[in-house]
């Protein structure tokens, strides 16, 4: 028998990290060059543009994730953070990214994406094969769907508990409570990311 899932496993790509990693060494070095030539009007110039790049490379690559728990999955974005309930989920798609759909809507995992055309011409048929049963309902089997892909190991994970799930009949009422997906903004991110963004501009006018 398929057990429940009774911990949260989180699905964040370690390359995403590395690059902000890397992008916050470089940032950080350029900006102690700036601040000890002490002029006013470079460091006006530059200071804003680089908090913009090390900041919006945290939003892009570093936060986004997903979290699949015994009560739903988690889906963060660069802008908001969704959160579904298992019951509220009718199917998952990997034609550009990892996309749940449920609710009536399609949510993209930002942190899923699919392959390329390069790199979907480099998968075999064994890479889409023996995946869990839920993945050849529906639509045809995609390349995104091979879990040696961002979007094909993040599917897996959901379709792992979903049927999980399933099978233990916890999914049976097909009652869809409502609040079973919410989005929340994240404002503090948008608010900051759009303050640099400003003072970039106005910098570049110095």
């Amino acid at each position: 028998m398929s057990s429940l899932p009774s911990q949260e496993v989180r699905f964040r790509p370690l390359f995403g990290r590395i690059l902000t990693m890397v992008v916050a060494a470089v940032c950080a070095a350029g900006l102690v060059g700036v601040l000890l030539t002490g002029d006013l009007v470079t460091i006006a110039r530059t200071l804003p543009a680089t908090l913009l790049l090390a900041v919006a490379c945290w939003a892009l690559f570093w936060r986004p994730g997903m979290s699949v728990r015994p009560e739903g999955v988690e889906v963060v974005n660069i802008v908001r953070t969704w959160s579904i309930a298992w019951p509220a989920i009718e199917s998952l798609d990997t034609r550009y990214a990892l996309t749940i759909r449920a609710g009536g809507r399609r949510i993209s995992v930002w942190a899923a994406p699919a392959p390329g055309v390069r790199g979907a011409t480099a998968l075999h048929r064994n890479d889409v094969s023996n995946l869990r049963e839920s993945a050849y309902a529906g639509e045809a089997v995609r390349p995104g769907d091979a879990v040696n892909t961002p979007s094909g190991q993040a599917a897996e994970i959901v379709r792992t508990h979903w049927e999980s799930l399933r099978d233990a009949g916890h999914l049976d009422s097909g009652t869809v409570e409502p609040g079973s997906v919410r989005a929340t903004w994240h404002v503090a991110t948008i608010v900051l990311i759009s303050a640099l963004l400003v003072a970039t501009v106005l910098g570049a006018l110095l």
